[in-house]
């Protein structure tokens, strides 16, 4: 039974920023700003971003997360759009970069418990390229 009425017809964070703009906006405004934004100098493409977050939101179980995210990083990754689903199959086997892997790691150890992100787990993801490791938790 929910504890708030939304609309039927939204699914996932929409509904929440409709039912109180006032707080939802914002929240959502970050999920853009680092899912789109990034960094003038990251190593990351929008379309690895929505990776991760997809990889994360499959970890979480949230269906609609996961496949929303999914469906963007498809679209982003355009010819290459596979990789999606072979990363959320088999991120080990996937044929995506050791960057991307050590970022997969590391984002299940955040989505997990963040204080399991060990120094070694960062030096192995810098040794892939990785220039900063920032983190959020996909709704």
């Amino acid at each position: 039974m929910p504890h708030i009425t939304l609309p039927d017809d939204v699914p996932g964070i929409r509904s929440l920023v409709m039912y109180r703009p006032d707080t939802g906006q914002p929240l959502y405004d970050l999920a853009q700003a680092l899912l789109r934004a990034g960094s003038p100098d990251s190593t990351l493409t929008d379309a690895e971003r929505e990776l991760i977050a997809a990889f994360v939101s499959k970890q979480n179980q949230t269906a609609f997360c996961m496949n929303s995210h999914a469906a963007a990083s498809r679209y982003l990754y355009a010819d290459q759009r596979d990789l999606v689903d072979q990363t959320l199959a088999d991120p080990d086997e996937a044929p995506i970069s050791p960057k991307l892997k050590a970022l997969l790691v590391i984002a299940d150890h955040v989505r997990a418990d963040a204080r399991t992100v060990s120094d070694d787990l960062v030096v192995a993801a810098h040794a892939e390229g990785l220039r900063m490791v920032i983190f959020m938790i996909p709704y």
